[in-house]
């Protein structure tokens, strides 16, 4: 079910994070980046590397600094106190949820991402699909998908459908008024360019000098190493 983030209380509101958003590539740029599967980070040195020796030009993918300045901002304004975590794999935030929200709780997400999260052909929970998996467990849910500028026709969403139009916004804009009872964050190695990692570590930064109940793996906020 669909509303409106200032219409309903008692609800737990999780701003869910894949630092993919904050790419700006071309279509054809992305539709060149690595298959899409979950890897280590030594593993997506490996895999980016020849990446970038076939197609040189990804060299150039900037990071979005308007709505990465607005997440910063948006992060400074949440409690202190509440529970944060930062690692790879979008997969996590399933048991991350699970371990902070009962299923009889009211639920609202806000997902910034490149990619829905709802739907692959995987039957397995996954970094793709775990949205679906907290869909069909929590029935109270409240969902709004901040895509990137390209996220709509990479993967074939109609937004000329205003219900699409409404869930699937491109900017943060709509979330800047919310308080947030969770904060999730990934890098997402496979669609993030390694070299944006920098800007990724210095988020990290912002995280940890605010938050106080943060988990976070040892190894996230080092870049990547490309030959």
């Amino acid at each position: 079910m669909l509303y409106n983030h200032d219409e309903r209380d008692n609800t737990m509101n999780v701003l869910s994070i894949d630092f993919d958003y904050f790419q700006l590539a071309t279509i054809d740029q992305f539709k060149r980046y690595p298959t899409g599967i979950d890897r280590t980070a030594t593993e997506s040195e490996k895999v980016w590397s020849e990446t970038y020796k076939l197609n040189p030009d990804l060299c150039s993918v900037k990071l979005n600094t308007t709505e990465y300045h607005k997440l910063i901002r948006l992060i400074k304004r949440q409690p202190a106190d509440i529970p944060v975590m930062i690692v790879n794999s979008h997969v996590e935030i399933y048991d991350f949820i699970h371990d902070h929200v009962d299923v009889n709780e009211k639920l609202n997400i806000t997902h910034i991402d490149m990619h829905d999260d709802f739907y692959n052909d995987n039957p397995c929970l996954d970094c793709g699909n775990w949205l679906r998996f907290i869909a069909d467990e929590y029935k109270d849910l409240g969902f709004i998908w901040i895509s990137n500028p390209v996220s709509a026709d990479v993967y074939g969403f109609d937004t000329s459908d205003e219900k699409i139009r409404k869930i699937m916004p491109t900017v943060l804009d709509c979330s800047m008024k919310n308080k947030y009872d969770l904060i999730f964050l990934c890098r997402s190695d496979t669609w993030l360019p390694p070299h944006l990692d920098s800007a990724f570590t210095d988020l990290c930064r912002v995280i940890q000098n605010r938050f106080t109940n943060l988990d976070i793996r040892d190894d996230i906020t080092t870049p990547r190493k490309i030959a």
